[in-house]
């Protein structure tokens, strides 16, 4: 199953919540390639009882996974500064956008010959 994601953009920055309880944060992957910001997780477990000869009398296993992806304009979001933080099983990831200085450099005029 996807986890809930709750996403609130503010007039400094964009916050991205995953409700991902059960997990440990080296379990999630948070990366950042050609403007898609990838959120996921693959998590396997595998437990097992063996009698005295070495035969199963009991074996469980699990596997779970998601990917969650969001597009991110590098033109109006600083992506060298994304950070995120896992805890009580929330991972926050915080995407601060570009000051509006920084976007109007971005403009500019081309001439015609």
């Amino acid at each position: 199953s996807v986890p809930a994601v709750n996403i609130l953009e503010t007039e400094k920055e964009y916050k991205i919540e995953v409700a991902a309880p059960g997990l440990k944060k080296e379990d999630i992957n948070v990366e950042l390639e050609n403007d898609l910001l990838t959120i996921s997780s693959e998590v396997r477990k595998e437990t097992e009882e063996k009698d005295k000869e070495g035969r199963y009398t009991r074996r469980e296993f699990s596997f779970s996974a998601f990917k969650r992806s969001f597009t991110v304009d590098e033109d109006t979001v600083d992506t060298e500064k994304i950070e995120a933080k896992y805890e009580d099983g929330i991972l926050n990831v915080h995407v601060p956008k570009k000051t509006v200085e920084a976007v109007e450099k971005k403009a500019k005029t081309i001439s015609i010959s």
